[in-house]
């Protein structure tokens, strides 16, 4: 949320999205948005990722000037409802990989200086860091509460057979 809201404030933006890899549906997920109306944001996932993929590997910030010609962009008369004119796209990459993209909206066609692009690179890199330590952490909790439960089903057995050890033992 933060992201979101600091990006469209800082470049004097409409608003933003940011959209998050789910490496279980392989689908770019809304995780955040800013100042956009609940009827745009309602479209759903980004389902072309391999387009986006490659297109997003040619260059970190990508202007679409014309939202009604280009394929990236999927809801042209939405957006016009929405007062989007133009829109400003930087992936978010770790090693190579798709984490995500920053999408900002603005309600006229500008130009976008390189230290704008700079700014968005940055931040989406950080992003990006933050989304694989994230993923990261949550890897080490699942493997952690697996060896919980295997050192508990052992202990078990363990107090199982003792009993059963000491049942035999008797008198």
């Amino acid at each position: 949320d933060l992201v979101v809201w600091k990006a469209t404030e800082a470049l004097g933006a409409k608003g933003a999205i940011l959209r998050i890899l789910n490496l279980g549906t392989d689908e770019l997920e809304l995780s955040a948005a800013y100042n956009l109306s609940d009827a745009y944001l309602s479209k759903g996932p980004v389902t072309q990722k391999n387009l986006i993929t490659d297109l997003y590997r040619k260059s970190r910030v990508i202007v679409i000037e014309d939202i009604h010609d280009d394929p990236r962009f999927h809801y042209p008369r939405e957006a016009e409802r929405e007062g989007i004119r133009m829109v400003l796209d930087t992936s978010l990459s770790f090693r190579d990989r798709i984490a995500g993209i920053l999408r900002i909206y603005f309600a006229e066609v500008r130009a976008v200086s390189d230290q704008e692009r700079n700014f968005l690179v940055s931040l989406a890199d950080q992003c990006a860091l933050a989304i694989e330590k994230n993923r990261l952490i949550e890897a080490q909790k699942s493997k952690f509460y697996l060896l919980a439960l295997q050192r508990e089903g052992v202990a078990a057995r363990g107090r199982g057979a003792a009993g059963i050890g000491r049942e035999g033992s008797g008198p």
